[in-house]
């Protein structure tokens, strides 16, 4: 499993992240155990993901995205606007690369 990256911004991010994998996963109803048996890894994965002391491997976020029924693109999605929201509340400057101040290209 890859360790979590050092960079404050990118812990923020596996900390979204983790709170969008167990929303997904209640939302399908499913116990961390059930979900770590669909994907062939240990329920301690799942938690380290969802408490974000650890990110998943690309793989994995394949798997859990066919698993929960989401778009790759819409765990990001919207682990990235958490992490925005939160830079905003605490009035750091919100942006990344190639993305203007502000907006966020959300998919549908």
């Amino acid at each position: 499993m890859p360790r979590l990256p050092r960079h404050p911004r990118s812990a923020a991010i596996a900390l979204a992240l983790g709170a969008v994998i167990r929303v997904a996963r209640r939302n399908k109803r499913l116990k961390s155990r059930q979900l770590a048996a669909r994907l062939g890894v240990k329920p301690q994965a799942i938690s380290a993901w969802e408490c974000g002391k650890n990110i998943p491997s690309i793989s994995a976020i394949f798997l859990l995205s066919e698993a929960l029924d989401v778009r790759v693109s819409q765990l990001f999605s919207a682990a990235e606007l958490a992490v925005r929201f939160k830079e905003k509340q605490n009035g750091q400057e919100v942006h990344a690369p190639g993305v203007p101040a502000g907006r966020l290209p959300v998919q549908g």
